[in-house]
């Protein structure tokens, strides 16, 4: 196979990927070791209540996503994974306050119903030549 369509395959296989990863109902995205979202799926601005433009760039801690609570944790697992460490399963309670009502898988989010428990597991990975964390979370 020449150089050209084998390019052209894997620009297919990588198209073919995108679109399985967007269109996904769970959420996954990427973050560096600090915690600045780097990318993420249709369902992680759904799961979080931000578009996609506001979470990229943007530190999980500053939107604060997680209580003050689960800090710590995070922090232990981020340094974990700065050794190349695997984490998670490991799971979060993330806040709902930018949700939007209904959004719950199963249930109706209501006012006082301001928070869902996710099922979290990250894996350090080399993307535009920095570690950084991809991450799959489920309600």
């Amino acid at each position: 196979m020449s150089e050209l369509a084998t390019r052209k395959q894997t620009m297919r296989a990588q198209g073919r990927l995108k679109i399985m990863l967007e269109s996904a109902p769970d959420a996954y995205y990427l973050h560096a070791l600090n915690g600045i979202f780097l990318d993420g799926n249709q369902a992680a601005e759904e799961l979080t209540g931000y578009p996609r433009e506001k979470l990229i760039g943007e530190s999980f801690l500053k939107l604060k996503l997680l209580f003050p609570s689960q800090i710590s944790r995070v922090v232990a697992l981020l340094a974990k994974n700065t050794l190349g460490e695997d984490t998670g399963p490991d799971e979060f309670v993330l806040k709902l306050e930018r949700r939007k009502p209904g959004h719950c898988r199963g249930k109706d989010a209501s006012p006082k119903d301001q928070r869902t428990t996710l099922g979290v597991g990250h894996c350090p990975r080399r993307y535009q030549a920095q570690v950084s964390k991809d991450g799959a979370a489920t309600e």
